[in-house]
């Protein structure tokens, strides 16, 4: 899953808590540890670097916030432009047109 990166870097799972107190059997802490560890550096590819950045530059919190919470969501970074490219304001437009019943629709 991470190519030339693990290539030039080594991994250590930290699990010395759990070793400590043996809350749960070190091979599922273990697994459970990597699989998270997946799922955040999937999240982490998902961030619009450029509007992050961005933001940080600008010294705006908010908006650092939302790209990062966006991404997280697995929503799009800008759900306007998402919804206008989606086509379903068009079409929507053309069914109330179609619709000759008088009643009004605004969806």
């Amino acid at each position: 899953m991470f190519g030339h990166f693990t290539e030039q870097y080594g991994f250590v799972a930290d699990l010395t808590f759990q070793h400590i107190v043996r809350l749960k059997p070190k091979l599922e802490a273990m697994v459970q540890s990597v699989t998270n560890i997946q799922e955040l550096y999937a999240k982490a590819l998902l961030v619009n670097r450029e509007k992050l950045q961005a933001a940080q530059a600008a010294g705006d919190i908010v908006a650092a916030e939302e790209a990062l919470r966006r991404a997280e969501m697995g929503v799009p970074a800008d759900p306007f432009d998402a919804l206008r490219a989606s086509g379903i304001i068009a079409k929507r437009a053309a069914e109330r047109k179609a619709d000759q019943s008088g009643r009004a629709s605004f969806a």
